[in-house]
């Protein structure tokens, strides 16, 4: 700190005849100079370090004194309060939304800095930032200055994943050419994320109950918490089809013919429905015992024989 005594202009001999002058800090002498230069004009300069002493606020008095100290003879200058302030801000960072367990976001993200401090007062704070673009270990610096010009910072790291994962079903066996099964069906789900990572994917589903175009649903989430969702339709027909027969003219009742008999076949599925019958119809010609056999398949491939 720098006093500064100037001489009253005008005067013919040296000013005031000023003998000491002490400079009080908090009341207390902190500086005494001895028969100081005497002017009648300009000024003098006298120089005292505040390294030593306390932050807040300080004030600064110089006595001047004619002649010895005990006559009392003496002027002051005016108080001077001045606030030391050494210590720099202290910054926060506030982030919304807060992340995930897995530390990462899924939508944008705005952090707010906050900075307070005692003694001189904040000046300046880095504005408000709103993270918009995905990547993982994303640094922001934050700096905050107070009117001492004390500087801090302080870093947050964002990581933003908003992209759900990839996520593909594979059915084992491959239906026909129907887009029918005729044994139980395995569904499988595989994900894939290239930011965050995958977190949680469906385990496979095994379909074992006949229907058509049941619905298999799967989901893979990443550790954003970003989701992702695939169905499949399986349809499984694992029951032959039921075969009958039509014989005209009836046998005698000795289970005998005399003409020869026609037999119309007729076949029902009630899922995946009739393919092929073969034959749909015979006529039995040769004399003696035979049999007739008639074959028929769904559009699952399930096939039954029947012989009458």
């Amino acid at each position: 700190v720098v006093f500064r005594a100037s001489a009253n202009q005008g005067q013919s001999k040296p000013t005031g005849n000023v003998k000491t002058i002490k400079l009080l800090v908090n009341g207390q002498v902190a500086a005494t100079y001895q028969n100081p230069p005497q002017v009648k004009s300009g000024q003098t300069d006298f120089t005292i370090s505040l390294a030593s002493l306390a932050e807040g606020i300080v004030i600064l008095k110089a006595i001047a004194f004619q002649g010895d100290e005990k006559a009392g003879h003496q002027g002051s200058s005016p108080e001077l309060a001045i606030t030391l302030d050494r210590t720099a801000p202290v910054i926060t960072s506030k982030i919304t939304p807060a992340a995930n367990g897995y530390g990462w976001h899924r939508i944008d993200v705005q952090i707010v800095w906050t900075a307070s401090d005692n003694l001189s007062g904040v000046a300046t704070v880095s504005p408000d930032v709103t993270v918009t673009q995905e990547g993982a270990g994303q640094i922001f610096v934050g700096t905050a200055t107070d009117k001492a010009g004390n500087t801090v910072s302080t870093t947050v790291t964002i990581n933003l994943d908003k992209t759900a994962p990839t996520l593909t079903a594979t059915i084992t066996p491959l239906p026909n050419t129907a887009g029918w099964h005729k044994s139980d069906v395995e569904v499988s789900f595989t994900g894939q994320d290239a930011l965050s990572g995958l977190d949680i994917v469906s385990p496979a589903v095994v379909v074992g109950a006949e229907g058509a175009n049941q619905v298999v649903t799967g989901t893979a989430t990443d550790k954003a918490g970003n989701t992702s969702t695939t169905t499949v339709n399986v349809s499984l027909d694992k029951t032959v089809p039921i075969i009958t027969a039509t014989m005209l003219p009836l046998p005698n009742a000795a289970g005998w013919h005399k003409e020869n008999p026609t037999i119309t076949f007729a076949v029902s599925d009630t899922l995946s429905g009739i393919a092929s019958l073969i034959p749909e119809q015979a006529v039995v010609a040769v004399e003696g015992t035979s049999s007739v056999t008639a074959t028929a398949t769904d559009h699952a491939d399930n096939s039954v024989s029947n012989s009458w």
